[in-house]
């Protein structure tokens, strides 16, 4: 895949920019070569991926390329009224259980959230076989919208 530099490829031809569709619910801007050829901007083109309905939630965001994780979003139509469940966010790493490490673990009942953001960057590099886990089993069945966003570096 040829490197995307500004408005020109890594052989200086002029590219056009564009929104594309990266996964099912993931995207990133894209640009196309005067040949047609689509290139994939890495660093500095946050790529999101959202989820969202009214059941448990099991997101797995799977970059497929090493990748920083800068931030995690969590909308709940409302506070949950009952049930302690945590949701949880973790980085499935590539290399086995071992590695595995839980980045949020916290009860959205006993702490009244509704709306949570939390934000990484610098520091929070994964490789290419490493995944994002978001989970909550939403008993009360509240109508949730998640979203992680990362950029491939």
């Amino acid at each position: 895949m040829a490197k995307f530099v500004g408005l020109t490829d890594y052989l200086g031809r002029i590219v056009r920019p564009i929104l594309g569709k990266y996964g099912a619910n993931d995207y990133r801007e894209l640009a196309v070569n005067a040949d047609g050829q689509v290139l994939t901007a890495k660093g500095g083109s946050p790529i999101t991926s959202k989820a969202t309905g009214s059941g448990a939630i099991a997101k797995t965001v799977i970059p497929g390329a090493a990748f920083r994780l800068l931030r995690v979003e969590l909308h709940l139509d409302s506070a949950p009224a009952s049930t302690a469940e945590d949701f949880t966010v973790n980085i499935d790493a590539g290399d086995g259980a071992t590695y595995d490490i839980k980045l949020i673990d916290l009860d959205l009942y006993t702490n009244g959230v509704q709306d949570l953001v939390k934000t990484y960057g610098e520091g929070f590099e994964y490789g290419a076989d490493d995944e994002v886990d978001i989970a909550w089993a939403n008993t009360p069945t509240e109508t949730y919208g998640v979203k992680v966003v990362y950029e491939l570096i």
